[in-house]
């Protein structure tokens, strides 16, 4: 069975080949773009539950 840290390191070459570039940026940014939101949620559920206590 192959060792994790080797799949993980596979990924990024097996989606290059995949998909151009340019769609990787697209793709790239919206997954930011998610992780951003996620985070300000997340800020925003922290401090409406400070104030609730």
């Amino acid at each position: 069975m192959r060792d994790i840290q080797e799949v993980i390191a596979a990924i990024p070459n097996d989606v290059n080949q995949l998909i151009s570039e340019e769609d990787y940026q697209k793709q790239k940014a919206s997954i930011l773009e998610l992780i951003g939101k996620e985070v300000q949620l997340r800020s925003k559920r922290d401090l409406y539950y400070q104030q609730v206590r």
